[in-house]
This record gives structure tokens, sequence and C-alpha cells, in this order.
């Protein structure tokens, strides 16, 4: 395995350690919810990096040709569907500025991540400094917590450790990073230091997953390497069955019986979560039917069956559509296919072979969180969406290194 792809380089412009500053607070800070908003360091963190990147000039470009004019649209319609809905009543004005705050915060990474980003070795340490974050974060959240907090489920251990944080977004969280390391594995892994180095770097964020007992992360991981295997050589394959026939004896009880009763209720035998979920969505789907064209703004959150209070959309695409109405969820999904567009732009097109393989493992950790996105509101969540907007600004970084 090439040096470059593996170590960090020795030195690198005072830029970028703002960059691995924000990945390691996405991995490692705990949400506190205040006022209903999750609040994390990188929210102290971005406007400092924002200010230093101004006063060196290097703000530029915004999001690149291709994905600026999707992302200002979207932006538009949902800050529209927001005012409008501030205006009627339908949503809480300050809730709603909060998740406009946070929205944009979003944004503002995605740019900041692409204005720093020069070099294919920039990207190389942005990448790694992720993921190495995730390793820590996966021994924090994973290993150790679960030595501290025996005898318990994953959801417990998330309560102890990860306070504000539900389990499908910690474990969504270390799905994406390993999904990122195994397209990675294409490249890094064709010497046995390079093989060695992955499966340690692997193991602990797979455990961390695991022990979170999340049903939709575990699904996602499975698709995303599917996906991947589209990419690769038939051992690629192998290598998944044998995952997936393994799983009775590396997973922990809790993770198999709820995968179990997820079987279960997808062939009409049993009744569980995604049988509440499901009569929660159709409340939803009332509301959507009363406004559908523009939604009620950022923060609606219908009454849930079960308590009447305000409750969570465990939809991703449900909630976009509740929010911003059919205009907002469908220039979400305009975005969506743009970022998929830029991921085969680089994996086809790019010159670096590592950059190819970069591409690949953000293809398939798009295609988990697509996925999870069924279950649990992962474009939006800090932890997940904070990494999905990192990984679209290193797809625009990547694709300025040309053919």
């Amino acid at each position: 395995m090439s040096q470059t792809a593996v170590r960090l380089p020795a030195s690198q412009p005072a830029r970028l350690w703002p960059m691995c500053a924000v990945t390691l607070a996405i991995a490692c800070t705990p949400e506190v919810v205040v006022g209903g908003l999750p609040l994390r360091v990188e929210d102290l963190l971005l406007p400092v990096w924002l200010a230093a990147t101004f006063l060196r000039g290097e703000l530029r470009g915004f999001w690149g040709p291709r994905l600026t004019p999707v992302v200002a649209a979207w932006a538009a319609a949902m800050g529209f569907s927001t005012w409008r809905g501030v205006m009627i009543g339908t949503v809480e004005p300050w809730l709603a500025f909060c998740h406009a705050g946070k929205t944009a915060e979003y944004l503002l990474l995605g740019w900041l991540v692409a204005c720093a980003l020069r070099s294919s070795r920039d990207v190389r340490l942005a990448v790694w400094a992720g993921i190495g974050s995730a390793v820590l974060a996966g021994t924090l959240f994973g290993v150790i917590a679960d030595a501290v907090v025996p005898d318990t489920d994953g959801r417990h251990v998330i309560e102890a450790f990860v306070p504000g944080e539900g389990s499908n977004i910690l474990g969504g969280y270390f799905m994406f990073q390993l999904l990122l390391l195994a397209g990675l594995s294409r490249h890094d892994a064709k010497e046995r230091r390079g093989r060695l180095l992955l499966v340690a770097m692997a193991i602990p964020m797979g455990y961390a997953l695991v022990s979170t007992a999340s049903r939709s992360a575990v699904s996602g991981l499975l698709v995303g390497l599917l996906v991947l295997g589209a990419w690769t050589t038939r051992w690629w394959w192998v290598a998944v069955a044998g995952l997936v026939l393994a799983a009775p004896w590396y997973l922990p009880p809790d993770t198999r019986h709820l995968l179990q009763v997820g079987v279960g209720e997808m062939l009409g035998r049993t009744q569980g979560t995604l049988a509440m979920r499901w009569q929660e969505w159709q409340v939803d789907w009332q509301y959507i039917l009363q406004r559908p064209w523009f939604g009620y703004g950022l923060s609606m959150r219908p009454p849930s069956q079960l308590t009447g209070q305000p409750g969570a959309v465990d939809n991703e695409y449900v909630k976009l559509w509740l929010e911003g109405g059919l205009v907002g969820l469908g220039l979400f999904v305009w975005f969506l296919a743009a970022v998929g567009r830029l991921m085969l732009r680089v994996y086809h097109h790019g010159r670096d072979p590592w950059l190819r393989a970069l591409a690949a493992g953000c293809g398939a950790a798009f295609a988990g969180m697509l996925l999870q996105g069924l279950t649990a509101t992962n474009f939006t969540a800090v932890r997940t969406a904070e990494s999905f907007w990192l990984m679209a600004g290193l797809l625009v970084a990547a694709e300025r290194q040309g053919p």
C-alpha cells in the first residue's frame, strides 16, 4: 500500500486543521438538545473556520458549477416553505429558525471542505482524518462503552454515552464510515500491511455499529457492500456472502433478535416498530395532503398517534415532504441525483486511482444512506447529515483534480 494513502502528510497548510477539528467533533461530540435543537461542538467551530477562510481570501466557487444551482434552488424552496409556515402559524418561529440555521450549517460545511481541499493529497488527509475520528468514536461508544455498561442492549449504551441521539443515527454514522473504508480497500489492500491496517480500523467501527442494535444501519451496510460489489471482483461477493452467513456468530443477541423481528414484519408474521412507523406515516400522509406543494416549513412535527404530542418522523423522505412539500422533496431528490452523477464522474474519469476508490466508497455509503432514510431522518440528523455534506464537499474537490 502506498504510504501517501495511509499516512497523514508531515505538514499541511493551516487551512486544513479546522477541517480536521470539525471531523473529530462530528465523530466524538455527543448531542445536547436545547429547545428541540441538537447542538454540538462543531456548531462553534464552523463560524471560526468560516471567518478564517474569509480572512485568507479562500472562499470560492460555492458548490461548483454542477451543484450550486440545485443547492441554491433547494435552499430557496425550504426557506420559502419555512417563512410561509411561520407566517401562517404551522411552525413555531424559534424552532423553525433553529432548524434553518442547522440546515445552513450543513451547506456551509460542504462549501468550506470544497474550498479547503486543493489537491489529491488534501483530499486524502480529509478522508483519513474522518475515518480516524470514526475509529476513535467506535472505540469510545462501542468497545469502551460496552465494557462500562455491561449486560445491556445497544440502546442503553447510546442513552448512557450519547445523550439526545438515537441508535439509528449513530449506527448510520458508523455504517457510512465503514463503507468509505470498504471502498478505499479496493486501492489500499494490495499489501499485507495495508490489509491489516484496514481490518484494524474496521473492527472498532463495526463493533460500535452492531452495539447500536440498529437494523436500518446493518441493512444499509449490507446494501452498500452489495453496491460496491458491482465495481469489484467476484471475491468481493464471496466476502459479502461470508459476512452474512457468519452473522449469527458475531452479532450480539439483541441485534439478532431485532433483525429477526424485522424479517418477520416484512413477511407479515410479527408486529414491531415497523408497524408502529406505518401507523405514524399514515398520520403524516393526512397532513401532507392538506399542504402537498410547499409543506409546513422546517421543524414541522405532526402529533403522534401514541402520545398526542409532536413526534419524530422516522422517514427522511416523508419528513422532507412534510416540511418542504413536493417542491422541496423534488429539489432534494434532484440534488441527490446530482451528487450521484458527481460520484460516477470521479469514478469513471478520475486520473488518480485512490480518488476513484474513494468515489466507489462514497457510492456505497450513499446507497446505504438512501436505504436507511426509509426508517430514519439520516440526511438531516446531525451526525449522519454532516458526514453526507462533508462527503459532497470532498467529491467537489476530487472532481477539480481533473480527468
